[in-house]
């Protein structure tokens, strides 16, 4: 069965081959981050992601897969690393909406070349932390529930969550017809 989705993938059998995936049904939420614009949402509102290094696309969708995945902690973020095929498609959905020399520069981003599709859990720990209001550590007081106030990483991953529920009325009639 052919995907109609943006990603050029197939489900079938077809034993033996290394370019299948144990996650098929990880490849349609792919397709749907794609469509709706989460990628480039994250990219320009969340603001974590510099210059160099793993971009926003990619801390989000990784996050995002490995919950849908099931993952417990951010560790088995090496088992949708193992996943060949999971690799492929996931490789080609994070250059979705880059220009033509923003793609070109996706690898060289990295220092030392890239060799992972995921990033590691300990960069996943560390993305995670960022969205981590310190500033409000000193209002909280023992024994009271507290819910600090957002920082502006936060208020962008709010920001994107806001466009992404927004965008799918109008993305779902254009693509409808």
């Amino acid at each position: 069965m052919r995907s109609d989705g943006l990603l050029a993938y197939e489900f079938g059998e077809e034993p033996g081959s290394c370019e299948l995936t144990g996650h098929a049904g990880l490849l349609p939420y792919i397709d749907l981050a794609c469509v709706l614009g989460l990628l480039k949402e994250a990219d320009e509102r969340i603001g974590i992601g510099g210059t160099q290094g793993w971009m926003d696309r990619q801390h989000v969708i990784s996050l995002i897969l490995l919950n849908l995945a099931g993952g417990e902690c951010v560790e088995d973020i090496r088992l949708l690393e193992a996943d060949e095929g999971l690799c492929q498609v996931v490789r080609e959905a994070e250059k979705y909406g880059l220009s033509k020399s923003e793609r070109r520069g996706l690898e060289s981003r990295f220092r030392k070349g890239r060799d992972h599709t995921f990033p590691s859990p300990t960069r996943l720990y560390e993305y995670l932390n960022e969205f981590h209001n310190a500033g409000q550590e000193q209002r909280r007081v023992e024994g009271k529930a507290f819910i600090p106030g957002k920082n502006e990483h936060l208020a962008g991953l709010c920001a994107v969550n806001k466009e992404l529920i927004g965008s799918i009325p109008r993305k779902g009639k254009r693509l409808s017809t």
